[in-house]
């Protein structure tokens, strides 16, 4: 009994099984810039073995989201969403955001993009296992409320970075200016005060 109880307390915890993890749905925007950081944040949790993953894409941005997880095994799933090619103002073939001829283009892409929502709906109702959750961009509007009419906890992804993000927010909220010559600007950022210090002690101060 006292070597039985010495080999559990010393034995690696079970690898999980497929059946056991959590089953990560991820919707990004159909952009290189929001999909690669997504695509890191699979391998690292793959890796890990905590969770297994559908990605939601559009069939010309498909080939180049398993191409960069063909490695991982096992692979995960992929689900080809149609892309209407007769959005106004877009031009035929153009399903991602290096594709378009010009970015006075962007805001007809992402109407667009808005009408993924039915076809990801039915894919995401389908989906076996069924979805843990949902990890989707935050440029996905309609991911918000399909998560919520079929009760999947979704989670945001923001591509730009949360501290930048915040940054920005605060930025408008102190309705911020650049001001030529300034490199004290950021002192005055509403709650961050002291990073101004930090900057003028790091070498991103030279490049000011």
């Amino acid at each position: 009994m006292a070597a039985m109880a010495a080999d559990t307390i010393g034995s690696e915890p079970p690898t999980p099984t497929i059946g056991t993890l959590p089953h990560v749905s991820i919707f990004p925007f159909i952009s290189k810039g929001h999909t690669i950081p997504l695509l890191h944040l699979t391998r690292l949790l793959h890796r890990r073995c905590l969770a297994t993953f559908t990605f939601f894409t559009t069939p010309l941005n498909a080939p180049f989201i398993r191409a960069s997880l063909d490695d991982l095994l096992p692979p995960p799933a992929v689900v080809e969403l149609p892309f209407f090619r007769d959005a106004p103002g877009l031009s035929p073939g153009v399903e991602s955001t290096d594709q378009l001829p010009s970015m006075s283009d962007f805001n007809a892409f992402c109407r667009a993009t808005e009408r993924l929502r039915e076809p990801f709906e039915r894919a995401l109702v389908t989906l076996q296992p069924p979805a843990t959750f949902l990890v989707s961009d935050s440029f996905q509007f309609c991911s918000v409320d399909s998560a919520a009419a079929f009760g999947i906890p979704r989670l945001v992804f923001d591509e730009m970075g949360w501290f930048a993000r915040t940054v920005s927010a605060l930025v408008g909220v102190g309705r911020l200016r650049p001001v030529r010559g300034r490199r004290t600007q950021i002192k005055y950022v509403i709650g961050l005060t002291g990073l101004a210090e930090a900057f003028r002690h790091s070498s991103y101060q030279s490049k000011v």
